[in-house]
């Protein structure tokens, strides 16, 4: 089963665009901070971190629902 699912990952990987690899990469990142709680981020990092989200969101560095439901018409 687990190789089915890494198989599948791998098909899918390159068929996505930076910015979705980034995300995919970043639910990664979460997920491992949850198995370790030991390594949780301090809530200055945190602010840090939300901060950043919102400089991406105000530049125009997103992609709408509207969009990702485009997108996955075509998928």
């Amino acid at each position: 089963m687990a190789e089915a699912v890494n198989n599948e990952i791998l098909k899918y990987w390159p068929l996505l665009d930076i910015e979705e690899r980034q995300s995919i990469l970043g639910i990664v990142k979460s997920f491992m901070k949850l198995k370790n709680k030991e390594d949780r981020i301090s809530a200055e990092q945190y602010t840090k971190e939300l901060d950043e989200a919102i400089a991406r969101v105000a530049s125009g560095k997103f992609t709408t629902h509207e969009d990702v439901i485009k997108e996955s018409k075509a998928w």
